[in-house]
């Protein structure tokens, strides 16, 4: 069925459907071997597992929320602030989403390759962080979105422009 490269688009979904499947058994198997629970104070522990996959549920817990997240459904707080959305904001919402997946589907199986290594090599040294140094350097995002958000339009429209004519230096 699969002949060279290419692979149908029905051979694509399956495999992505498996794929998201796995991701989300490796998850809950990671929760449950860290041991993962309230009482450890962990973030987002889950606190009930039945079957992630085939409509099961995951329940998570944060100190303001409890979210429920479910194979394929948006979860907790975000559907609610897309609800909230006025039918003008979630169409230009969906066009830049549109467009975000034209620019990389336009790009060559290799550069999507490189592109994923780096977001892996950046989860990788996320993950290497102490809890106190992520809390860290959450403050200090927090601390960059509420000078942003101070901003007028026109200086942010200025900072946008500066940051595409920015060179980028790789670490």
């Amino acid at each position: 069925m699969i002949q060279g490269d290419s692979v149908t688009e029905t051979h694509q979904g399956i495999l992505k459907l498996r794929v998201s499947s796995l991701i989300a058994l490796l998850f809950v198997a990671a929760a449950a071997s860290a041991g993962c629970s309230e009482k450890m104070g962990s973030a987002f522990a889950p606190s009930a597992v039945e079957g992630v996959v085939g409509g099961g549920q995951l329940q998570f817990h944060d100190a303001d929320t409890t979210s429920t997240a479910t194979q394929g459904i948006a979860s907790g707080g975000k559907k609610a602030r897309w609800d909230a959305l006025p039918e003008s904001e979630k169409a230009a919402r969906k066009a830049r989403m549109a467009q975000r997946k034209a620019r990389w589907d336009a790009l060559p199986e290799s550069e999507k390759a490189a592109r994923k290594a780096r977001m892996a090599q950046r989860k990788s040294r996320w993950d290497a962080l102490s809890e106190s140094e992520k809390a860290t350097k959450r403050a200090a995002r927090k601390q960059r979105k509420a000078r942003w958000d101070a901003l007028s339009e026109s200086e942010k429209a200025a900072k946008r422009a500066e940051r595409k004519t920015r060179v980028r230096i790789a670490k």
